[in-house]
């Protein structure tokens, strides 16, 4: 008998173009604004530290690829940090028709109804 072997999750290529397709998603999309908004900060970075993903709610963990936007309104200040798996998605939300971010927003409203 031999064993069966799990075939290991293919990582998406973290590339130039996934990184264009990553800071192109509006992580803001269908919210109301004034017309006031400005983005102060959209890159891509490496978590120096550990926290909580501003869309599915789950872990950031140090050392992974992370996003991190910053905005400003008239209202104030507002954005956060999305985890690796969240970047994912937003990359194949470009292909899927937001079919991945959706999945991640569900897993958020998920943790918060428990």
């Amino acid at each position: 008998m031999s064993k069966k072997t799990k075939t290991p999750k293919a990582e998406p290529v973290r590339d130039e173009t996934w990184r264009d397709l990553v800071l192109s998603h509006d992580l803001f999309a269908g919210d109301f604004g004034d017309g006031s908004e400005r983005t102060l900060c959209n890159k891509i970075a490496i978590a120096k530290r550990g926290g909580k993903c501003r869309e599915c709610t789950g872990p950031i963990k140090k050392g992974e690829t992370i996003r991190v936007i910053k905005m400003v309104d008239s209202e104030g200040f507002y954005g956060g940090r999305c985890c690796q798996a969240c970047c994912d998605a937003m990359a194949l939300s470009a292909s899927d028709g937001g079919k991945a971010m959706d999945a991640r927003a569900a897993r958020a409203s998920q943790a918060t109804e428990s």
